[in-house]
C-alpha cells in the first residue's frame, strides 16, 4: 500500500514537492563543486529510507558524509524522489545504503530508478549503444532508458550489480543536473 503521509520537518533533509501544478522537478541543490544525484522510489521505499523519527535517514547522511533530501510528496509518474548531494564516492556509497530498500521481496531481485540529465543521455547510452550494453554485461543488470527521453534509468539485478551499474551510470553523469528531466511520461518500454 502507498501512502503519502508527511514524514516531519526539513531538519532532517525533507522538503516538500513542487507547487501542485507545477511542471518539472524542483531546482537542483547542492553547493559549488558537489556532485548531485536523483533517485526515483516509491513511496514504501521512501518511508523505509527516512526511518522512524528520520533516524534512518540522518544515519544515511552521517554513513556517507552526503546530504540526502526526501520529498515528501508523490509525484512524477507516482514516485517520491530522493536528491544526494556531495561528493561521487559519497553519492556512491548513499546509494548502497537505499538500495537496501529496493529488494522485491517475492524475486530477490532489487530495482532502482535514477533520474539524470537528459543532456548527459548519449553518454550514458554511447554510440551505437555501446556504453550501454557494456555496462549491463560487466555487471549482470538489466539497465533501461525510457524511450521518452525524459532521462529516468531503470536498473535491475543482484545487490552488488546494481550497485555497480549505478555508480557507473553517476560517473557517466557526473557534472550534470538531474532535475533537468521534464515531466515526460515513462514509456514503459524496453532499453534503446
Amino acid at each position: 500500500t502507498q501512502s503519502s503521509a508527511m514524514y516531519g520537518t526539513a531538519n532532517y533533509g525533507l522538503r516538500r514537492g513542487p507547487p501542485e501544478g507545477a511542471e518539472g522537478p524542483p531546482a537542483k541543490k547542492g553547493r559549488p563543486g558537489e556532485e548531485v544525484a536523483m533517485l526515483l522510489v516509491t513511496p514504501a521505499a521512501a518511508a523505509k529510507v527516512v526511518g522512524k523519527g528520520g533516524k534512518t535517514v540522518q544515519q544515511l547522511q552521517t554513513d556517507a558524509g552526503v546530504q540526502i533530501d526526501v520529498n515528501r510528496e508523490v509525484g512524477y509518474h507516482g514516485y517520491k524522489e530522493i536528491q544526494l548531494s556531495g561528493s561521487l564516492s559519497g553519492i556512491g556509497h548513499a546509494v548502497g545504503g537505499i538500495m537496501q530498500f529496493m529488494e522485491d521481496e517475492n524475486t530477490g531481485t532489487y530495482h532502482l530508478t535514477l533520474q539524470i540529465d537528459t543532456n548527459k543521455i548519449r553518454d550514458v547510452v554511447g554510440p551505437s549503444g555501446a556504453v550501454i550494453n557494456d555496462c549491463q554485461r560487466s555487471t549482470g543488470t538489466s539497465i533501461d532508458m525510457a524511450k521518452d527521453r525524459s532521462g529516468r534509468v531503470d536498473i535491475s539485478g543482484t545487490y552488488d550489480g546494481v550497485l555497480g551499474a549505478a555508480n557507473r551510470v553517476l560517473e557517466l553523469t557526473a557534472g550534470g543536473d538531474p532535475t533537468n528531466g521534464g515531466s515526460a511520461t515513462p514509456s514503459g518500454g524496453k532499453g534503446w
